[in-house]
């Protein structure tokens, strides 16, 4: 019994600091899609999760590494980003997708994800290196991946990477939603973001920011009926190197840099709510998760990071654990005292009559 309560905190500890170190959840349905003509190449991605503590940081080119811009939440963990080369990625989360032809195999046991945005900048030098370090693993045990990774350069070409599996642009766009392409059946489809994503692109040969718009727009979810609502929102113009940035689904208000510039100024970041003016919705989603429980323990996994935010779940849980059993050591013998208290009791009431 004991030994049950214990696995059970460990894995519940493991899980949460693994979900904030690699892939998003289900929960988080986000929408990538990326689109390419004779003149022009744009990514596009919405950010769907219950949460405004969002943040922008610039790292520099320094030892080999190009430099890059990344996206993500106040724990600093990665979402999607660009580097210098004109290199853009970004993540989606799925059901889980395992790779038992993988078992007993030896792992990179870093950030590939990442790895790549320092090192690659092309999708052919992006599948290179996957294919040379293995895939992104979120279980080792059992090899399996819980989300998928969608790439794309300056150059017009794009890739979506399902644990070893590499699905490659065909036409003018691509799209990413939280199902896998290769795997469909294993959920997440048929996917409306997905329709409503590719019937718009297949409507254009040529496209713009504003286009681009457009379709995060109509993708853009809302925090109604469980759904995690779009909390920002970023266009990469990749041969141009700029990107542009909505907060919380207001896309009548955008925020644009240059990457170069801002590479320029050395290594800085951005909380990225503070770059807009405020909105009533916004708003009413912080004064919500400021109130709610995984809003504070999202924000101390923020302020101390995520592997100190596990150490911090297994103490407590241990801490708790430990209340339980001492918790049920005293009841068993409170119990067992009451028992004799009421045995004895009864023994010399039933005394006391056999003698009248």
């Amino acid at each position: 019994m004991h030994r049950g309560y214990l696995d059970l905190i460990v894995a519940l500890s493991l899980f949460l600091g693994a979900g904030m170190a690699g892939f998003r959840g289900e929960a988080s349905a986000c929408t990538i899609f990326y689109v390419a003509d004779d003149t022009h190449v744009f990514a596009g991605n919405n950010e769907d999760f219950n949460t405004l503590a969002t943040k922008i940081w610039f790292i520099p080119a320094e030892d080999g590494k190009y430099g890059r811009v990344y996206f993500g939440f106040d724990n600093f963990v990665r979402q999607g980003g660009m580097n210098e080369k004109g290199l853009f990625f970004d993540t989606i989360g799925g059901p889980e997708y395992a790779m038992p032809h993988l078992k007993g195999g030896e792992f990179h046991r870093g950030d590939v994800i990442a790895e790549a945005m320092e090192y690659c900048a092309t999708v052919d030098e992006v599948i290179a290196y996957f294919e040379e370090h293995g895939p992104f693993i979120d279980n080792h045990e059992i090899p399996a991946v819980y989300g998928a990774i969608m790439y794309g350069d300056r150059h017009g070409d794009s890739v979506i990477i399902e644990g070893d599996n590499f699905v490659r642009k065909q036409g003018s766009y691509q799209v990413l939603t939280n199902f896998f392409q290769t795997r469909p059946e294993l959920g997440g489809y048929p996917c409306r973001r997905y329709d409503i994503a590719t019937d718009a692109l297949a409507e254009h040969d040529e496209y713009s920011v504003d286009i681009v718009r457009e379709v995060l727009a109509a993708v853009h979810l809302e925090a109604v009926d469980g759904w995690n609502p779009t909390t920002y929102s970023n266009i990469y113009d990749l041969r141009n190197g700029t990107v542009h940035v909505y907060h919380y689904h207001n896309y009548e208000d955008v925020f644009s840099f240059r990457l170069a510039d801002e590479l320029a100024k050395g290594p800085h970041a951005w909380d990225l709510p503070e770059l807009f003016r405020p909105t009533m919705a916004a708003g009413l989603l912080e004064d919500r998760e400021s109130r709610s429980l995984p809003g504070k323990l999202w924000r101390f996994a923020g302020e101390i990071g995520v592997g100190a935010t596990v150490v911090v779940l297994i103490f407590f849980g241990l801490a708790f654990l430990v209340v339980l059993i001492t918790g049920r050591i005293v009841a068993r013998a409170l119990a067992s005292r009451f028992f004799r208290s009421t045995l004895t009791a009864s023994r010399s009431s039933g005394g006391d009559s056999t003698h009248d």
